[in-house]
């Protein structure tokens, strides 16, 4: 028997739903010619059925018993589902049914499932069961993040392998989502945290959790000395923030110029420019007092350095 024409959609799962309403609403029709198409209710019951629906709704707005109509639509539907097997015609998506209270049971067309989602795996390759409901929001994934003050273990290996694959699916639904491996170098972290502090802890008030305040201004103070170690200054980039978006999108391709011919620095500029305004979106207030001191400091690292030795 040749397959059954349709063109794949997006979603497998919402056409095999529509197309279990459509028969079911044919049926109804049939029962009731006067009423007006309604939807019904779906229920999780997996262990009964490959799909469930309710019909106290239905039956409460008709005064009706739901439980007998349940049983009532189970008899008759099937009825007309064995016939039409019996008359060898195509069989739809419902195969069989059964009343379980005032729940309709249904077994569906295993093939016929299979071949939608194939169809539909076949049509879209590697962009199948992606979407785009997260457009628009951004995301960084830390992960892997080894401590090299002790040794690695099947853990870190773990680690990598929930971060990358987070990090895939939240691209999959449409985050713009970048992936951070943020080494815990000997204090490293701790210097930067501090030297953030320093610039702010006398001149604004936290104005969100305590822990939230000191992450925040450790991932500003960080972005900060990554985007010294690709030749931007900080302060540039925010001046070209405050003038608007022509002048930080200038300020990028002078930047880019710059390091043209390296890779590694190529990919920093684009990604450091990216974080620094998703950061000032979030912080701006912050930031804005930040820069004013982090412009003065010629090389964030040593200055972060600085403080971790003085502390030791």
């Amino acid at each position: 028997m040749a397959p059954t024409a349709f063109t794949p959609r997006a979603d497998p799962l919402r056409e095999l739903l529509d197309a279990v309403d459509d028969e079911l609403a044919a049926y109804v029709r049939r029962k009731f010619p006067d009423e007006a198409r309604e939807s019904f209710p779906r229920a999780v019951r997996t262990k009964a059925a490959d799909c469930c629906v309710q019909w106290a709704q239905f039956a409460s707005k008709r005064k009706m018993n739901p439980a007998a109509l349940a049983m009532e639509v189970a008899t008759e539907f099937q009825a007309e589902l064995d016939a039409r097997a019996n008359a060898g015609e195509t069989r739809g998506t419902i195969v069989s049914c059964a009343a379980a209270g005032v729940y309709l049971n249904m077994s569906l067309n295993r093939p016929k499932v299979f071949e939608m989602a194939l169809r539909s795996v076949a049509s879209q390759g590697e962009t199948f069961g992606h979407t785009d409901a997260a457009k628009g929001k951004r995301v960084i994934i830390e992960h892997t993040s080894s401590n090299p003050n002790a040794p690695l273990h099947i853990g870190n290996l773990r680690n990598v392998m929930i971060g990358a694959h987070l990090a895939r699916l939240m691209k999959a639904c449409g985050h713009d989502a970048k992936e951070a491996f943020y080494v815990n170098d000997l204090g490293a972290q701790i210097g930067l945290t501090a030297l953030a502090y320093t610039r702010v802890y006398d001149k604004l008030e936290p104005y969100m959790k305590i822990d939230h305040w000191i992450g925040a201004m450790y991932a500003v103070m960080n972005t900060c000395q990554e985007l010294q170690q690709v030749g931007v200054k900080p302060g540039d980039l925010e001046d070209a923030c405050k003038a608007g978006k022509d002048a930080v999108d200038a300020l990028m391709q002078k930047s880019l110029a710059a390091v043209a011919g390296d890779e590694k620095k190529t990919k920093g500029v684009e990604e450091y420019f990216d974080i620094y305004q998703d950061l000032r979106e979030r912080f701006e207030k912050m930031m804005v007092v930040m820069l004013e001191d982090i412009r003065t400091i010629d090389d964030i690292k040593v200055e972060a350095g600085k403080l971790n030795f003085a502390d030791e």
